[in-house]
């Protein structure tokens, strides 16, 4: 068997199985209730959470799905990045501060809230929806260039950082396509991602902790990461980091 054939020794066809059956039932309940918040003046507020939720399965769908397109050497049942993974806990965390700030902000208590600052049924500017569409539409583009990257990088891709070499063909650097363009275009894709679902729900609380989270945290991983790249590829890399000098594109990094 070759690195680069696929081990089904290393996949719980179960575990698989039910993490697919559960996301199915919590999308169509996400369904359901899309239909019935669409038919009710009184509770079309929630609409907005709702499309946050087919956000994330869509997410979770698209890392897997690419992950046994492009990286079929290391698909595992963990690759959906819902549990089993460095970082899951935080991100969870981070998902229930955006609905508790969503709902929050909602109640009835803080009602001179919503009327002053965000979007109700009686005060409705146009400008919130446009903020709004920006921030699903951000989102979209991040799962999209997430999604050429990974389809780009192919076998050279991996969740986890590694700091052991090899010189087979899979392990080789990436610089056309969106790599050509942007020196780390799955950072940029999982930053847009997040940073347009508080866009979406107006979660201005979560916008500034999701900015200084990922900001922080992508700032350590890719020093890291280029230090590594520098290490094994020399002055390639360092010259590929000067065709796409300050094309990271994250703020602040």
């Amino acid at each position: 068997m070759t690195p680069l054939t696929y081990n089904p020794k290393d996949n719980n066809l179960l575990e698989i199985f039910l993490t697919c059956f559960i996301m199915g039932i919590t999308f169509t309940i996400s369904i359901i209730l899309l239909l019935i918040t669409s038919f009710s003046f009184s509770n079309n507020k929630y609409i907005w959470l709702i499309i946050y939720s087919f956000l994330l399965h869509g997410f979770f769908l698209m890392e897997f799905i690419n992950t046994s397109l492009y990286q079929y050497n290391s698909v595992t049942s963990k690759s959906f990045l819902i549990y089993g993974n460095k970082g899951n806990k935080q991100f969870w965390n981070l998902q229930l501060l955006t609905i508790w700030e969503y709902l929050l902000l909602r109640l009835d208590k803080f009602n001179w809230i919503i009327i002053n600052y965000l979007p109700n049924n009686n005060a409705c500017c146009w400008w919130y929806l446009v903020i709004q569409i920006l921030g699903l539409s951000i989102s979209l583009l991040g799962l999209f260039i997430r999604h050429l990257a990974m389809k780009t990088c192919g076998l050279s891709f991996n969740h986890y950082l590694t700091t052991t070499f090899n010189n087979k063909q899979h392990d080789k650097l990436i610089t056309h396509g969106i790599y050509k363009y942007i020196r780390h275009p799955s950072y940029l894709g999982f930053w847009l991602f997040c940073i347009g679902i508080q866009l979406m729900l107006l979660n201005i609380g979560n916008l500034i902790l999701s900015i200084y989270i990922l900001n922080w945290f992508f700032k350590i991983r890719i020093q890291y990461e280029e230090n590594q790249l520098i290490i094994k590829y020399g002055d390639k890399y360092i010259n590929y980091q000067q065709t796409t000098k300050s094309k990271i594109l994250i703020p602040f990094i």
